[in-house]
């Protein structure tokens, strides 16, 4: 009888060990490197003893899962891949549960074990994923469709992005108090200081990317101001302020930028050429005029300048001007440049202030607007074949 008992004992011990578990870990990263893996480790004494999982970053949210047979001191780390450089790390204890982490300020980062934040970072996650999985078919089907077929792909590129922003706006306004919501609007800056929402709403032509950024903007905005005190405090001391405040100033711009996109009238603005003369850009009379704001100590700039200089010399005597707007600080530098790259035309003009790149809403250099004989926009940072092809087509026609 004894033998039995202990028979029972032995096989209910051994039956015990190897009972598995799930666990379920979903979070945000912030930081500014686009190639980014989660690492689950189990460690020793510190030290790494193996790698339970591995998951890519999608925009700064991630999500995996796996068994475990027992507790285990773990750490998760946050690594650029192409670095192989650790960006953050937290250890904790890994069991049969549900964690939510954020990583990727080492000031503010941690890991808590709760049901409901990770389900809600999960369901961002999801949310996120949806979108990048189907745009990621639209754009294949875009490159080589009609033109009908575009403007087709276009629409449905426009829904699914109300469908990804409706989603967002649902799970902030459910859970305003959720330590998630707060990580997933950290994450909302990260994305638009580093211009990422630009790059995922561009397709083609179809849909201006400016102004969804910019609409996608004012949904941050708005989703911020609708959280609860304990939320918005964590984001303070996450230096969400400070850092809101620089996207502010950059969403100002685009905003101006988007006055002068394709089809728009460019505004009238007063420029002073190399004898210190003051000229109108609305004074130069032409069919077409190719105004480029450059510098002469912006490389893309000077290598840009033998390409416009074949577009002038090809397409002068047809009605094509080009007004080159520096906006270097010191004269001396802008005229060395005009002469080494020997830019021939009459209207090398300077814009020393800034008011003329701040009402274009120019934040970097260069910038080419491509304008009509009326002075509407017809092209802005057009690439070199297409920039000529519409040269063409206005000039040849």
């Amino acid at each position: 009888m004894r033998i039995i008992f202990l028979s029972v004992l032995v096989s209910l011990f051994i039956w015990g060990c190897n009972v598995k578990s799930t666990y379920d870990i979903s979070g945000f990263c912030d930081g500014n490197s686009l190639s980014t893996v989660v690492y689950l480790m189990e460690i020793e004494q510190g030290k790494i003893v193996d790698t339970l999982g591995q998951v890519e970053v999608l925009n700064g949210r991630f999500t995996l899962n796996g068994e475990t047979g027992k507790d285990k001191d773990c750490r998760i780390e946050l690594v650029d891949d192409n670095r192989k450089r650790v960006l953050d790390a937290v250890d904790f204890v890994l069991t049969g549960s549900n964690f939510m982490v954020y990583l990727g300020n080492k000031d503010h980062s941690f890991i808590q074990e709760d049901k409901a934040s990770q389900q809600l970072a999960r369901a961002f996650y999801d949310n996120e994923k949806k979108f990048v999985d189907t745009r990621k078919v639209l754009v294949q089907q875009f490159i080589t469709s009609t033109e009908r077929k575009k403007d087709s792909l276009g629409k449905e590129f426009e829904e699914l992005i109300k469908s990804y922003e409706r989603k967002e706006n649902e799970l902030v306004e459910e859970h305003v108090d959720n330590k998630a919501t707060a990580c997933a609007i950290s994450g909302y800056v990260t994305s638009y200081t580093f211009r990422l929402k630009r790059y995922l709403y561009a397709l083609g032509t179809k849909i201006n990317a400016v102004a969804y950024e910019l609409e996608g903007w004012d949904y941050v905005l708005d989703r911020y101001s609708k959280l609860g005190i304990a939320s918005k405090a964590w984001l303070e001391r996450n230096g969400f302020k400070e850092r809101m405040a620089g996207v502010r100033d950059k969403m100002a711009g685009e905003r101006r930028a988007l006055k002068t996109s394709e089809g728009t009238i460019a505004p009238d603005m007063v420029l002073v050429d190399m004898e210190g003369n003051e000229l109108n850009l609305y004074d130069v009379k032409s069919k077409l005029k190719l105004v480029d704001f450059w510098a002469s100590w912006c490389g893309p700039c000077r290598r840009a300048n033998p390409f416009v200089l074949s577009l002038y010399k090809e397409f002068k005597d047809k009605g094509f001007e080009v007004v080159s707007v520096t906006v270097d600080t010191k004269k001396k530098n802008w005229l060395k440049a005009v002469e080494e790259d020997k830019l021939t035309w009459k209207y090398n003009v300077r814009d020393s202030l800034g008011q003329s790149s701040s009402l274009y809403g120019i934040s970097s250099v260069p910038c080419m607007l491509l304008l009509d004989e009326n002075n509407k926009i017809i092209g802005r940072n057009l690439p070199k074949t297409k920039l000529r092809e519409v040269i063409e087509q206005v000039l040849l026609e």
